[in-house]
């Protein structure tokens, strides 16, 4: 039985994608300087829908880590 307004059965008002997007950014903020923060923006990118968003979380990724490990990954999709 699902409640009017909720979008799981779980009642949580979030999908599991935007919690996990969340949860991406909120790491990203929290830790720039990670070696997993360009594996986060990766991760965000991969369940992201919006191109337009998608494109710019790439672009940083390159610009921001460029000797990042997920480089030739996000390259490859920026293609």
């Amino acid at each position: 039985m699902t409640l009017e307004g909720w979008n799981t059965p779980l009642r949580q008002k979030d999908s599991w994608d935007d919690l996990a997007i969340k949860a991406f950014y909120d790491f990203v903020n929290q830790f720039p300087k990670s070696s997993m923060a360009d594996d986060a923006l990766l991760s965000i990118a991969t369940l992201t829908l919006e191109e337009q968003v998608v494109e710019k979380l790439i672009e940083k990724l390159i610009k921001d880590y460029p000797k990042g490990d997920r480089r030739q990954e996000a390259e490859k999709m920026l293609r």
